[in-house]
């Protein structure tokens, strides 16, 4: 039986913590909003319309609204989920378009840096409502980059789009290149080929969206700039209005505005 230990509210954001006395599934609902659901001990099993989806520690599942789907959490487990409400998720939609968001948050598993942020938060409460779209944000980034290797059919190409993603060490074009195994000159004729863009156009847009998502989240101009790495401001306000259709600063403006008019639920 799976029971509720804790739960903790901010505006659209709801964390929820559970433990399960025995192995029995839940019965099949579905609801509205996207939840993402993760194990902290045990195994824990979402059965989404007709496949059965085992979360391994580490990854992320991906219940958007109208899913109807069920839950297993064997014998002494442990898992946490995240509710975004319809409000969460609305200034997303202004921002991306609501194809590419609907792409991001299809069901099913999701690997990366989302993970580690929805650890750091669930220890603390406070962090709930500052943190949930930062997550919601780096869930759609992984999605988006799975969607563009999905695209490349090509390993050497996969393996330099998924080192132009690695905010943990930024990628060079020659580093690119040597993740794929190839020389520049014909690394970057392969990638345009096969993605559409250089390869320095790649990289450059990648670190814009990574702007983005900070100013999304509440980083000042400069801050994001540089945490993207962006040492000209002048560059990164040309580059961004390039990408986006307004500068940084209105950017953040925007998304401001745009959550300050989603009235905060009752608790």
């Amino acid at each position: 039986m799976l029971r509720l230990t804790h739960r903790a509210d901010a505006g659209p954001a709801s964390l929820r913590a559970y433990a399960a006395g025995t192995s029995q599934w839940t019965g099949r609902s579905c609801h509205r909003g996207l939840e993402l659901a993760w194990v902290k001990r045990g195994t824990l099993v979402y059965s989404l319309g007709n496949t059965d989806v085992v979360v391994p520690t580490g990854a992320v599942v991906v219940v958007p609204e109208g899913v109807e789907h069920r839950t297993l959490l064997t014998e002494g487990g442990h898992a946490e989920s995240l509710h975004l409400s319809e409000a969460a998720l609305a200034p997303i939609r202004d921002e991306l378009g609501p194809r590419i968001v609907a792409r991001g948050i299809d069901p099913g598993l999701v690997f990366g840096p989302c993970f580690d942020q929805l650890a750091r938060f669930s220890q603390d409460d406070e962090l709930l409502g500052s943190a949930a779209i930062e997550v919601l944000l780096e869930v759609l980034e992984a999605r988006l980059a799975a969607d563009e290797l999905g695209r490349v059919h090509d390993r050497r190409i996969a393996r330099a789009v998924e080192r132009a993603f690695d905010r943990n060490a930024p990628a060079t074009v020659d580093e690119l290149a040597r993740a794929a195994g190839l020389s520049r000159f014909h690394f970057s004729r392969e990638f345009k080929r096969r993605t559409g863009k250089s390869p320095h156009q790649f990289l450059l847009d990648a670190r814009l969206r990574h702007a983005a998502q900070l100013l999304e989240a509440g980083q000042p101009v400069t801050a994001a700039a540089t945490h993207a790495g962006f040492s000209d401001l002048s560059r990164f306000g040309q580059q961004f209005k390039r990408l986006y259709g307004w500068t940084p600063r209105r950017h953040a403006e925007q998304v401001r505005a745009r959550r300050d008019s989603n009235p905060r639920p009752p608790a």
